[in-house]
């Protein structure tokens, strides 16, 4: 799902306090029948890349996230 304005902040609080940012991302839009599809405690960041990336290329789409704020996040 799309980002709400809570959750771009949520997103951009993950990455800043080093989360990461494909894991903060997949884990504000990745939903499952209306709820959270990881949960807090799950170690998103050491799903193989290879099965993630396009779904955050997707999440990163429904955003609407300019390449600016992506590249900024990554950097995080």
């Amino acid at each position: 799902r799309g980002l709400t304005t809570r959750g771009k902040d949520e997103l951009q609080e993950a990455a800043m306090n080093g989360q990461g940012f494909r894991a903060a991302i997949l884990r504000a839009t990745c939903y499952l029948k209306g709820k959270p599809l990881f949960k807090a405690d799950d170690d998103v960041g050491n799903i193989p890349s290879h099965l993630t990336e396009d779904l955050v290329n997707a999440a990163i789409e429904l955003a609407a996230m300019t390449a600016a704020e992506v590249d900024e996040l990554e950097k995080n």
